[in-house]
């Protein structure tokens, strides 16, 4: 109760920082450059939103997309792979992306990240209930004087959503494959393990740099843009997609060794169809199994991003997350003077929460399992 209690209180805080009187994360005073924690006085006065700005913005942001309308209907009648076409793409992404800074201005002025729309509207809220009024750095300040508590719950946010967004899809991938892999048996099952015996023999870090790298060639990336989809997005699926393997072994032990039980023997006596069967009378069987597999992926996943973020191969600034926070804080590591918040608090904040999350699978597993339960 404990472990889901701590992360009740780490998720709650992390979906509800645009709400919470904090400094913005990317706000620099370079003034205050590796401030230690102050806790008097416990209130200081920031920026204030500019309200003109914002109010400003629907305005114009109507007249770009009335724009970026008209350009995507002529594209659609266009013809596609021409030099028309090509002019046309480009003046559609740099439309949107004039679109996406008129919309982002107000925020950035005060150094927040890309928000969405609700995140704005729940920063602006805040700005109504506590004015330009912040919390004081009682965390410190790195590099470029900026507060460390903000950056850290900011920082949550994206953690948190790499774990969850990386083992949903790693959830649909290897549920999916090992279900199937132990369904059909035979052949198409012996195939499909030696796959993931492939996959298992590369190393994930050169698996994430090789699915990154072509990804990020110009031409690919330009097509993502082009739908709408960023590095961080890109990141979250590449994450998840090679973290499916083991799930797709659980798996598959499972439906071998359910699939002979007598109710799906009285499911295809009455007619079931093979997909009717598998995933309407076998899946929900698994349900267990999957979701204590689920609890302890979640901080691997985590673990995995902030060892990547650490290497510079995972979240990039503007962006922040815990994994680049430990990163920033190894730096300040030297024989001269060690900057120990910079260290301290990203590292108390990541291992608080994947010790919950392990704890809670644990606690899971045994709640699940009648004989851990009893021994």
């Amino acid at each position: 109760m404990l472990s889901l209690g701590v992360l009740l209180v780490i998720c709650l805080l992390a979906s509800l920082t645009p709400l919470l009187p904090l400094q913005a994360p990317d706000h620099t005073q370079t003034e205050l450059q590796y401030s230690e924690p102050l806790f008097n006085p416990l209130w200081i006065s920031t920026q204030q939103l500019d309200w003109q700005l914002v109010s400003r913005s629907p305005r114009i942001t109507k007249s770009l997309r009335d724009e970026l309308a008209k350009l995507k209907s002529k594209y659609s009648s266009t013809t596609p792979d021409t030099a028309a076409a090509k002019e046309l793409r480009y003046e559609i992404r740099r439309k949107a992306a004039e679109i996406h800074d008129t919309v982002q201005a107000p925020y950035r002025k005060l150094g927040f990240p890309t928000l969405g729309s609700l995140s704005r509207w729940m920063v602006r809220t805040r700005y109504s209930l506590f004015g330009g009024y912040a919390l004081n750095s009682i965390c410190g300040r790195d590099l470029f004087g900026r507060d460390l508590v903000a950056r850290l719950c900011w920082g949550a946010r994206i953690s948190l959503l790499v774990g969850l967004v990386a083992t949903i899809v790693s959830l649909v991938i290897g549920v999916t494959y090992g279900a199937i892999a132990g369904y059909c048996g035979g052949w198409i099952d012996d195939v499909l393990m030696r796959v993931v015996d492939v996959l298992y023999s590369v190393p994930f870090v050169f698996v994430v740099i090789f699915l990154l790298t072509i990804l990020g060639e110009e031409s690919i990336a330009d097509e993502l843009a082009f739908w709408g989809i960023n590095r961080i997005t890109v990141f979250y699926f590449v994450v998840g997609a090679i973290y499916w393997l083991t799930m797709s072994r659980v798996v598959r032990g499972q439906v071998i060794s359910l699939k002979h039980e007598l109710y799906v023997e009285a499911a295809r006596s009455l007619g079931a169809g093979q997909l009717r069967i598998l995933f309407w009378h076998l899946l929900p069987n698994l349900l267990s199994v999957v979701l204590v597999y689920l609890t302890l992926t979640i901080p691997k996943v985590m673990l995995f991003e902030a060892f990547l973020s650490f290497l510079g191969l995972g979240v990039e600034p503007p962006d922040v997350s815990w994994g680049l926070l430990a990163n920033e804080g190894i730096k300040v590591i030297t024989p001269v003077k060690v900057y120990w918040w910079l260290v301290l608090f990203p590292s108390i904040a990541l291992g608080t929460t994947l010790l919950a999350l392990n704890f809670l699978g644990d606690g899971v597993r045994d709640a699940l399992d009648p004989q851990l339960k009893d021994a």
